[in-house]
This record gives C-alpha cells, sequence and structure tokens, in this order.
C-alpha cells in the first residue's frame, strides 16, 4: 500500500499503528524535495516520502532533513486507501557520531600523555627534592 507523507524533520521518528498490529516494524527512508515556495521571512520546502507499509505498527525514520529545520514548523500529511493512525511524530538532532581516528594520531596522542605524566613525575620529584634540601638546612619552609 503506497503512502505519501509531507513536511518531515531532521530526524524524524513516525509511529504509524494499522489495523491488526502484528509486529513492529522500523524503515529508515529518504525523502524528497516535491516543492519549494519562498516568502519575505521564510520560506516552504514540501517533501515526501513514499513507502509500502507492512500491516501492524511501524516507525519511519527519516534522517535527511537540515539541520537547522524549526521542529514547530513540522506538518504531516498522508494519503493511503486504507485506514492509518499517525502515533506520534518526534523530531530530533541528529547525535554527534565520533569521528574515525587515524592509528597514528592515536599512537601520537598516547605518547604525549605518556610524556606529560612523566614530565609530571619528575617536577614531582624535583620539588620533594628541593623541599628536603630545604629542611636539611634548616631553612624555614614558607607557604603561599
Amino acid at each position: 500500500m503506497k503512502r505519501s507523507f509531507a513536511h518531515l524533520p531532521v530526524a524524524c521518528v513516525l509511529i504509524f499503528a494499522g489495523p491488526v498490529p502484528l509486529s513492529a516494524a522500523e524503515l529508515e527512508l529518504r525523502s524528497a524535495i516535491d516543492a519549494v515556495t519562498v516568502y519575505p521571512d521564510g520560506a516552504t520546502v514540501t517533501r515526501l516520502i513514499t513507502v509500502d507499509l507492512p500491516q501492524g505498527d511501524t516507525t519511519l525514520i527519516a534522517r535527511d532533513f537540515p539541520p537547522g529545520l524549526d521542529a514547530s514548523s513540522l506538518r504531516v500529511e498522508g494519503e493511503t486507501a486504507a485506514r492509518v493512525t499517525i502515533g506520534a511524530i518526534d523530531a530530533r538532532a541528529p547525535r554527534a557520531e565520533r569521528p574515525p581516528t587515524a592509528p597514528e594520531l592515536e599512537k601520537r596522542w598516547q605518547a604525549l600523555k605518556d610524556e606529560r605524566a612523566a614530565l609530571e613525575d619528575q617536577i614531582g620529584a624535583e620539588a620533594t627534592q628541593a623541599l628536603r634540601r630545604t629542611l636539611r638546612f634548616g631553612n624555614p619552609v614558607r607557604s603561599g
């Protein structure tokens, strides 16, 4: 059964409850820009998603929307011959993914951390020796 939906957000999750919930399905979809209307203070972009929904509960996930999308401007419409209930619409910013790192960079970063730890140990040891020399000669130790 073909259905079209318009105006979905950055990471939009639509939950549909069909007439007979057999099993939950999750579908990742791509949208296509269908129309653009430009106004002096903004624009309306209509995106279409066409999907064959299986019978039962279905979650549609669309991730191909602009990051600056105002979730409050979201409108969803659908066309279908069968009865469909839109259970929920959830617009979220995409999760930041950790960029892949090159093994050489990881090794260099670890080497710098090790070097820093060694320098901190050396500073601590030299401070301890200076304190011992000061105490050995009977000079008062001043703080602060």
